[in-house]
């Protein structure tokens, strides 16, 4: 047993899912006690759930995989029991239905003989597993207890795989937000090189991600804002400033324009030494469109306002000299040599009124 603990270790440190480790912990079962059914689910304390990883079934005399009966539920009496009490060795006549156990893959015949003991890793409980046989008193105290400790022996191995999964998982979340995210994450180095860039970001300037990892931050900024924000990155560096919000262009691979908002702040080790830039950016081109719409509207009208007052003013000047003109008009007879001129006068007015009212 002693060199089965050994060689199953050595093969768990190579897992790199609690699957992988499921299958490798449940094929040394067989070989210490022998199974034609088994589970692992792994338990979660914080929720007290658990989480279905492998289950398996002898059909037609072939060991396979089955579907799990279960999605993440809280533990049935019998699970409970076995996180309460320990292991637990259940044996009963072929076929004798058990209310407090949920049967899976041939669901035709029941389990005769069936051991639980939890997967335990110091004094935290990470999973529970379970073999079963079809063979009435297949496994007594001693099967039990070698189950037991083939279950203790790996729950270092099933711990990290558990802590490892959850961070994938956390990290591909991450990055599916990220993929979608109004707000982008990226990472700078103190050379002005991208660390980390978010797809995002690589969509909006067109470029693959490597290629965006061999650019520094200024091959992508507007030439008219470099100089602010590495005036502003150098007092973070300096430790003048704790972060800084900026808007700045970026330009894309065919030179478009882009408008961002950035957030930037250093991150230090814990000596207080900068590390790296993270940077929060957000793409701010349709709002800096709708002021720049917004300030011409306000141009226009402005202008509006200023032609509007000088047409008032200008046909106030109009009413008077085409008063005065059509005064002139009465007084001067059709002989007389200056009406023509007078004459011109109101039409002339009378053209700049109809001008003033387009």
């Amino acid at each position: 047993m002693r060199t089965a603990f050994s060689e199953v270790g050595r093969r768990l440190s190579a897992a790199r899912t609690p699957e992988a480790a499921a299958r490798l912990i449940v094929a040394v079962a067989q070989d210490l006690v022998g199974w034609d059914a088994c589970s692992l689910d792994l338990y979660f304390p914080e929720s007290g759930t658990l989480q279905a990883i492998l289950s398996m079934d002898r059909i037609a005399g072939r060991v396979v995989d089955v579907p799990h009966v279960y999605a993440p539920i809280t533990p049935g009496s019998t699970t409970a029991r076995v996180l309460q009490e320990g292991g637990q060795l259940i044996l009963r006549e072929a076929g004798q239905p058990s209310d407090a156990l949920i049967p899976f893959g041939d669901t035709g015949r029941l389990s005769a003989s069936l051991i639980f003991v939890p997967i335990r890793h110091s004094d935290r409980i990470n999973g529970v597993l379970s073999i079963q046989s079809y063979t009435p008193q297949a496994y007594d105290r001693s099967d039990l207890d070698t189950v037991q400790a083939l279950a203790d022996h790996c729950g270092g191995a099933l711990e990290r795989l558990r802590i490892e999964e959850a961070l994938r998982e956390s990290q591909a979340q991450l990055a599916r937000t990220e993929a979608v995210s109004l707000v982008m994450t990226a990472h700078v180095g103190l050379d002005d090189r991208w660390l980390k860039v978010p797809p995002m970001l690589c969509r909006l300037l067109d470029y693959g991600e490597e290629e965006l990892l061999r650019m520094r931050l200024d091959d992508v900024i507007h030439p008219e804002d470099l100089e602010s924000g590495a005036t502003q990155r150098r007092r973070l560096v300096q430790g003048e400033a704790r972060s800084f919000d900026l808007e700045m262009r970026c330009l894309t691979r065919a030179g478009r324009t882009i408008w961002m908002y950035l957030n930037c702040s250093v991150v230090q080790d814990v000596h207080g030494r900068p590390l790296y830039f993270l940077a929060y950016l957000r793409d701010i081109t349709d709002r800096k469109s709708l002021e720049d719409q917004l300030r011409q509207a306000q141009k226009m009208e402005a202008v509006g306002q200023l032609a509007g007052g000088i047409a008032h003013d200008f046909n106030n000047l109009l009413t008077a000299i085409l008063g005065h003109g059509e005064l002139l008009l009465a007084e001067i007879g059709p002989e007389d040599p200056r009406r023509a001129d007078v004459t011109e006068i109101t039409r002339a007015a009378h053209r700049a009124a109809a001008l003033t009212r387009q």
